[in-house]
């Protein structure tokens, strides 16, 4: 039992980091393609979401 919350633990720093790195993959992109406003409004509504889930 202890060792599935461990993983189910770590499951979960892996899916933030995952985030983590994919939002800035969004913003290179981003950047990139020009569409800079619409991303960073998308970003701020995730990162907003990401704080009311916490």
């Amino acid at each position: 039992m202890g060792v599935f919350m461990v993983s189910l633990s770590g499951m979960g720093v892996g899916m933030f980091v995952l985030m983590m790195v994919g939002m800035n993959m969004i913003v290179i992109m981003g950047v990139r393609v020009g569409q800079l406003p619409m991303l960073v409004e998308m970003l701020m509504l995730m990162v907003v979401r990401m704080f009311v889930i916490v």
